[in-house]
């Protein structure tokens, strides 16, 4: 494992890590910028919605060959008869070629405009879901080393009570040689020392774990704890449900535009100019005529059954998402109470452990005392060695757990995680 971290730290140098710097990597990490990519792409499909109320313009060309002689432009008898008779050329033949532009410009189609404003809503959406998953690498930021501090401090308990252990060893040694306290007691004594090497050993793996899952959240080596202070969240709307409130926004666009497709006319402009080119089969000379078109189209879907489906189908997503946001604001009105209690309790808690933490170090004293002098059993003595590392630890974790409580409910409401969690020297 060690080997594994070394790796990293090489490619990055030897850097000061700061909380600030984790949480800005946390916002440069490939995640991030994945969703930076989705919320470009968004903006595109958004753009392409506008732009095809924009003209089109193409160029165009042709070469056909027909079996017969074919008019290259409309020509009326009269025109035809005029032209034959001061022996010009006449604009038919076998062979024609063509090239032109076209133009073709939507005047009305309300189903555009009602798409645009449908994407718009889905560009927010996005936005909001990119801060969404941000906030989320945060918590998990602040958990993680939330975690790292208590494996630390467990660690440093056990290193506490190795160190107390192997004080009272020394103090009964010379009883142990004299025969006046029992080898029993020393070998009990010695093989506590082993199950607490074992034991940070167990502390040493899961901390290992913890800086991998660091540096993969934030590509930086993370070597020691940080001491994270916090100031109160602030309680604000649910975050996670403005992408959902968007959603149905964009859905009842939807709907409004698959209406649009049914029930309302299509009014475009189409316009093409051409130059036309043939051998005319009267003179063998290449005759070359222009011609022009403008005008408006209408196009009205009297009758289309997928077009009633598509709009049933727009429908049925609009009561889906209108079900969901009702079933979130549920579950997260539940979970934020629930954090809300946790976090008075927990805080309670915290105070209980201090004073219990100071009991038991004066418990340890006495215990060490009656030892000493045979008048407490070696386990019995060893029970207090524990008790003490144990509410070490079990402080620890209750300000693990205070933290990353807050660090929930700030996700919960959206909150800046770098205005409330500030590292402290």
């Amino acid at each position: 494992m060690k080997k594994l971290l070394l790796i990293p730290l090489v490619g990055i140098g030897l850097q000061a890590t700061t909380l600030t710097g984790l949480f800005d990597a946390v916002q440069k990490a490939p995640e991030t910028q994945i969703n930076d990519v989705i919320t470009k792409n968004m903006k595109i499909n958004k753009e392409a919605v506008k732009s095809s109320l924009f003209p089109k313009i193409s160029l165009n060309a042709s070469i056909e060959h027909y079996n017969r002689d074919m008019s290259l432009v409309p020509l009326t008898p009269t025109e035809s008869g005029k032209e034959l008779n001061k022996g010009e050329s006449l604009p038919f033949g076998q062979n024609i070629a063509k090239i032109g532009v076209g133009l073709s410009m939507p005047i009305f189609v309300k189903e555009i405009y009602e798409n645009q404003k449908k994407m718009s809503d889905l560009l927010n959406a996005v936005k909001l879901k990119s801060k969404i998953d941000l906030l989320k690498r945060d918590a998990l930021l602040i958990g993680l080393l939330s975690n790292f501090s208590y494996l630390e401090d467990l660690k440093i308990a056990l290193k506490s009570k190795q160190f107390s252990i192997q004080e009272t060893i020394k103090s009964i040694q010379i009883g142990v040689k004299a025969g006046a306290i029992p080898e029993f007691n020393l070998i009990r004594l010695q093989d506590a020392l082993t199950q607490i090497d074992i034991k940070i050993g167990d502390i040493g793996t899961k901390i290992n774990s913890i800086k991998s899952e660091l540096y993969k959240l934030t590509n930086i080596v993370v070597d020691y704890p940080m001491n994270v202070g916090f100031t109160n969240y602030q309680k604000d709307d649910f975050i996670s449900l403005k992408p959902i409130e968007w959603s149905i926004k964009a859905d009842e666009k939807n709907v409004d535009a698959k209406k649009a497709t049914r029930w309302y006319p299509k009014l475009f402009l189409k316009a093409n100019i051409s130059k036309g080119y043939v051998k005319s089969y009267n003179t063998d000379n290449i005759d070359e005529r222009n011609i022009a078109n403008v005008g408006f189209y209408l196009q009205w879907n009297i009758f289309d059954k997928v077009a009633n489906k598509d709009i049933e189908k727009a429908k049925i997503a609009l009561i889906k998402d209108r079900l969901n946001l009702t079933k979130s604001e549920k579950d997260l009105t539940a979970q934020a109470n629930k954090l809300t209690y946790d976090l008075v309790l927990i805080q309670k808690e915290i105070a209980s452990a201090k004073k219990s933490l100071k009991f038991k170090k004066e418990l340890l004293k006495s215990a060490k005392t009656a030892f000493s002098n045979q008048a407490m059993t070696v386990d019995e003595y060893l029970g207090y060695e524990t008790d003490l590392a144990n509410a070490k630890a079990t402080l620890s974790g209750l300000k693990a757990q205070l933290k990353e409580t807050v660090a929930n409910l700030a996700f919960i409401y959206g909150n800046d995680f770098n205005s409330i969690f500030k590292e402290q020297k």
